[in-house]
């Protein structure tokens, strides 16, 4: 059951249903212009000199088109001001493909030489270079945040039962646990196994960067029923709503005149 958790992959973009409107639409557009256009990165050139941000965004887009990952790149429009200029670059995959995030790495690393050439400073940005960057940091801190929750857990159990087997035997628990939570939702929402459980039908995706924190927490805790901090959208749908009452003769307003009502005795 772990044994998929190999080719977890982690993104946040996520992908919409093929039989949707939307998927449609989707399809239709990565079929006339390219999947890469609803993934564009955005390459920033900025510097105190106008000649100089110019001439750097001219090197960098002549040496975009040389990258094998990449479709198109727009030429170098500059600001109004001349200190910055942008330069679209649309990816030749999607934008959870791997081959943009090996372009986006490779824009990155040729930029060095550039900016010592020109003495500017270049920068991808984007929502498909934001999202790759998150999902890296957080998976980069996954592996951490696993044997943290472990190890706690390990040391409190250790505490609890002065023993080493049981908490030894329960940490191994827990990761076996996580392992095959992991595993199903990798085989079945990442590869699509079976094709029925799955309205994509088998197309890849890619897996959501919470699902495996979603996953510790629910493999961790003694119970995931949620809890009601409020009330209920149906109530407050309901044109029966709570109204208050009608206000006590004892309220602040007989205290503060002094008049208060009698008090009848209680009969036998």
């Amino acid at each position: 059951m772990a044994a998929p958790v190999a080719d977890l992959r982690l993104g946040l973009g996520g992908e919409t249903d093929p039989q949707s409107s939307a998927g449609r639409a989707q399809a239709l557009v990565d079929e006339g212009f390219g999947p890469g256009c609803s993934g564009t990165l955005v390459v920033l050139a900025q510097g105190e000199n106008k000649a100089s941000v110019r001439a750097a965004a001219t090197d960098i887009a002549a040496q975009l088109k040389n990258l094998p990952e990449m479709s198109s790149a727009s030429p170098a429009i500059p600001a109004s001001s001349g200190d910055v200029a942008v330069i679209d670059v649309m990816p030749a995959g999607g934008p959870e493909s791997e081959g943009t995030k090996s372009l986006l790495s490779e824009i990155r690393e040729i930029r060095g030489d550039v900016e010592q050439r020109a003495d500017t400073t270049l920068n991808v940005t984007g929502e498909t270079a934001v999202n790759i960057d998150v999902a890296d940091k957080l998976s980069a801190a996954l592996p951490l945040y696993r044997l943290l929750v472990m190890g706690l857990a390990l040391v409190l159990l250790v505490i609890v039962f002065r023993s080493i087997a049981v908490p030894l035997k329960a940490a191994l628990d827990f990761m076996l646990s996580v392992g095959s939570s992991l595993g199903a939702v990798v085989a079945v929402l990442q590869w699509g196994w079976p094709p029925s459980a799955t309205r994509r039908g088998g197309c890849p995706g890619l897996c959501s960067v919470w699902c495996p924190r979603w996953t510790s927490k629910a493999n961790a805790s003694p119970s995931c029923t949620p809890r009601l901090t409020g009330p209920s959208r149906s109530f407050l749908r309901s044109p029966r709503r709570w109204k208050p009452a009608a206000p006590s003769p004892w309220s602040d307003g007989a205290c503060r005149t002094g008049t208060f009502p009698p008090v009848r005795p209680r009969s036998r």
